[in-house]
């Protein structure tokens, strides 16, 4: 603006405050307008008294502490402005929807000399308190403004040029207004500008920000009720992509949701049972064959529902109910008996013991010839046996699983081999064929072949030698194709040795061994299993939880395991059941774990008292329950007697605590 300029707009202001009538073309018509409205108002130019916000409570706690997170980016914002660009004699400033300040930026001189205009903390610059200003004129334009000197309505402002632009939120409703309060003698390039972009971002994630909030809690809203279903529920993008799954969903697939979303749904169910990009209608109970997790091939009714999202594209809604076992296919439904539905790869962990363990199980399966599994209790034997099947030439026909320790001597042969009709007393009238004969086909697994009967076993060398059975009480011989698949948890060798399992039966028998190993030895295997026991039972009792806490975790893998897998599992499954939080504790699991979980270098040894100097320490060995009390002992030691503090090193419940002082008296 020229010298001429000001001058000529410095009169026109001193003719409009004596004649209300004055000419205003010499102004700029948003200048004129507000000094009308001023006039209105009855405002005096020289009055400094602006209305203050209420006594002894900063605008502040009105505004930003109603809005905090907004308000917090906010201030990040105007702090970033200041420090990133030249606001030499300026102060910026931040006003809240009514004009009154919040907070103000600049140098202490600066600051000092806007307060000697009456501009200090709090006070509104509202065009009804201040006159014509950038902040009061653009709260009631709702636009970006600039004015210059003489333009102002009150004296006090007419040595600055003021600047403003509002920020608005997703309704379009003011949120604040970032001003600038300029001392120097000529409007600033770009200044007005730079606070327009400023305000238009800051309005810009206001209502991005509103947006995420809105969607997440409508997801959220969404979540819990897909939640309270006791169906499979999967929504998929237009081209095919998982998005969302709810809890029982993922029981049926048996993954985790991290795992399952953004993965296209033809990694689980095969375009030939349903081609999602052909679909035009809704189609209902569609039977398709998930491939996925604990169940290799399970069978489902589907529902799937388009979803319009805009104009010719759609999402889907895809609904899973539990479907019965289509005959003859050799696949796994709830009401078949005699099918195998483990398959290798649905065996978990990655363990050398277990991966060398699968390698020659494999090869197993592409003979015919007889197998021996061996192994602890709780490994997993049937498991290797089941993959076995599935990967063998008759993986279409049956898996008949037979426990000889868990059937009477007196019915286990009559079991395994049928009998004829008044074979003896109470027997059916048209006979019973044993679980041989249905097992014809397919795969026969013997588990406990070390506790079957002495008598019994020249039967099942002669069936191995022969391939055929005679029932009990029949005269004609059957013959059957049925591959042998034995296990035992005993030494069988031993046994021989002792007179209770034939030799020629064992030899048959062992013709490929396959050990699997018990769950101590595979390294890095009970960190996984414990996963996905966790999905599996978390799924099934609709429970939400994350996972394992890291005192849990490492508990749970340096306990030593000797019921294996079997104990693994159950363990996690009370610890579902009884956990309160969103992560399984150290303090869910049982005692004995947490107690045999010694936090120290040595858990069998502790040295319990200093050894004279140059002298070699003494280690003596201990059981759990000294182990036990040792522990609870030094952890009181180093907090003092604090049972709550000692109850969180050891990381169990004080009342636990309490118990185990009483049990050992500790006092």
């Amino acid at each position: 603006m020229s010298k001429q300029d000001q001058n000529r707009i410095a009169a026109t202001r001193t003719a409009f405050f004596q004649d209300p009538s004055t000419d205003l073309s010499a102004v700029r018509e948003t200048v004129a307008k507000s000094w009308l409205r001023c006039r209105q108002k009855k405002l005096q130019p020289g009055q400094t008294a602006f209305t203050r916000a209420e006594k002894g409570r900063h605008p502040a706690a009105n505004v930003a502490e109603r809005r905090p997170i907004l308000f917090d980016y906010i201030f990040r914002c105007m702090e970033d402005l200041y420090s990133n660009n030249d606001f030499s004699a300026m102060v910026l400033l931040l006003t809240d929807p009514d004009g009154q300040i919040i907070s103000r930026y600049g140098s202490e001189n600066d600051l000092q000399r806007i307060a000697q205009a009456g501009l200090g903390d709090s006070c509104a610059l509202r065009e009804e308190t201040a006159g014509t200003n950038a902040v009061g004129t653009a709260l009631y334009i709702r636009e970006p403004v600039c004015i210059r000197q003489n333009e102002h309505y009150n004296d006090h402002f007419c040595p600055f040029i003021s600047y403003a632009a509002p920020v608005f939120d997703h309704k379009y409703e003011l949120v604040s207004v970032i001003g600038v309060l300029s001392m120097r003698p000529r409007e600033t390039p770009l200044l007005l500008s730079l606070l327009t972009s400023v305000a238009g971002s800051i309005g810009k994630e206001v209502t991005v920000y509103h947006q995420t909030l809105k969607r997440r809690v409508q997801e959220k809203h969404l979540d819990t009720l897909i939640n309270t279903m006791n169906h499979g529920v999967v929504f998929l993008d237009s081209g095919g992509m998982i998005i969302q799954t709810n809890s029982v969903a993922r029981y049926f697939f048996l993954m985790y949701e991290y795992e399952l979303i953004g993965q296209h749904i033809s990694a689980f169910i095969s375009p030939e049972d349903v081609d999602f990009s052909t679909l035009t209608n809704d189609v209902y109970g569609l039977d398709v064959v998930v491939h996925s997790g604990e169940v290799k091939k399970f069978h489902f009714q589907a529902s799937i529902y388009l979803i319009e999202v805009i104009e010719g594209q759609h999402d889907f809604l895809m609904v899973l109910r539990r479907s019965q076992l289509k005959e003859g296919t050799g696949e796994t439904g709830s009401g078949s008996d005699h099918r195998a539905k483990w398959c290798f790869n649905d065996i978990v962990g990655t363990s050398p013991a277990l991966v060398e363990t699968l390698s020659l199980a494999r090869i197993a399966s592409k003979t015919n010839c007889t197998v021996l599994i061996t192994g602890e209790s709780g490994t997993g034997k049937e498991l290797v046996a089941q993959a076995i099947h599935n990967e063998s030439k008759c993986r279409g026909g049956p898996f008949v699983a037979v426990n000889c320790g868990a059937i009477p001597k007196e019915l286990i042969e009559s079991e395994l081999f049928g009998y004829e009709s008044g074979a003896f007393t109470g027997a059916k009238r048209n006979g019973m064929p044993g679980k041989f004969e249905l097992a014809d086909g397919g795969t026969i697994f013997l588990d406990e072949i070390g506790d079957m009967p002495f008598n019994l076993q020249v039967c099942l060398l002669r069936f191995l030698q022969e391939q055929e059975i005679t029932r009990i009480g029949g005269k004609k011989p059957i013959q059957l194709n049925v591959r042998v698949i034995a296990a035992t948890n005993k030494n069988l060798e031993e046994a021989i040795n002792n007179g209770v399992f034939r030799m020629d039966l064992y030899y048959r028998l062992n013709v490929f061994t396959v050990h699997v190993p018990p769950l101590r030895e595979r390294s890095g295997d009970v960190h996984n299993l414990s996963h996905y026991f966790l999905q599996k039972y978390k799924s099934a009792s609709s429970q939400v939880l994350l996972g394992f806490t890291p005192e849990a975790l490492e508990c749970l893998t340096s306990y030593n395991w000797p019921g294996n897998i079997r104990e693994l599992e159950n363990t996690i499954e009370r610890a579902v059941i009884i956990s309160h939080g969103d992560r399984i504790r150290l303090d869910d699991l049982p005692d004995k774990l947490r107690f045999n979980h010694v936090p120290y270098p040595s858990r069998s040894l502790i040295r319990l008292e200093a050894p004279p100097q140059n002298a070699q320490p003494e280690l003596i060995p201990m059981n759990r329950e000294e182990i036990e009390k040792n522990t609870i002992i030094r952890a009181l030691q180093r907090t003092g007697g604090n049972v709550t503090r000692a109850a969180e090193e050891i990381g169990v419940s004080r009342r636990t605590l309490y118990r185990k002082m009483k049990k050992y008296d500790i006092t």
